[in-house]
């Protein structure tokens, strides 16, 4: 018998027997049971969340994102996507558009971020398809005559109340010219074909 078991079972058992004494030690053994499962379970759960967060958070965005110096974006942005993408290491790489608009439903009015992307590349970068309803297999937009499709977050549909199906229109000051009353925005239709559910509200 190992050194540490055998003094375990020498103070477990006493030579007189004793009710009280026995009670006691049984007491004293299950608390400290009971004391280390709960941090044991807490550490487990916290660490499981802690990854769950992780994971979503990184299959949000892209590892290494490349910006331009200014809001007109990169040039040769697919001569640089080739160049990257043939780094040893690199997984996946996919170019995107980024601009600020806002967003108008039945009344209802939110200021959100568009981001354009080229979905068949997207999927090799992030997760974002496996949080988009209906699959993207399914997702079908106006076509050359209707409007062309637009994904939104659950959280901002819910606040202009729109769903699949539904019209929006994004306003957008995105390379609008000044005009005779200023800077007018740039008015466009959309038809919702998915909604983006991460289960993050900063991105939903």
């Amino acid at each position: 018998m190992r050194l540490p078991l055998w003094i375990a079972a020498r103070y477990l058992r006493t030579r007189r027997q004793s009710g009280f004494i026995t009670l006691l030690t049984g007491i004293s053994v299950a608390g400290v049971c009971l004391g280390v499962t709960a941090l044991l379970t807490v550490l487990a759960v916290m660490n499981g969340f802690e990854n769950e967060i992780q994971t979503r958070i990184a299959g949000t965005d892209a590892h290494v994102v490349l910006l331009g110096e200014d809001t007109a974006g990169i040039e040769d942005a697919e001569g640089i996507t080739a160049r990257v993408a043939a780094y040893p290491g690199v997984l996946g790489v996919a170019p995107f558009t980024y601009a600020k608009a806002m967003v108008l439903h039945g009344g209802l009015a939110e200021g959100m971020v568009v981001k354009g992307v080229d979905l068949a590349r997207e999927q090799n970068v992030t997760t974002v398809a496996r949080n988009i309803t209906p699959r993207l297999s399914t997702i079908r937009d106006g076509g050359p005559s209707g409007p062309p499709g637009v994904v939104l977050g659950s959280e901002l549909a819910g606040r202009i109340n729109a769903s699949v199906g539904d019209t929006v229109v994004l306003a957008s000051l995105a390379g609008a010219g000044p005009g005779a009353f200023g800077y007018s925005p740039k008015l466009r239709r959309f038809v919702v074909v998915g909604i983006f559910a991460s289960g993050l509200y900063t991105y939903d």
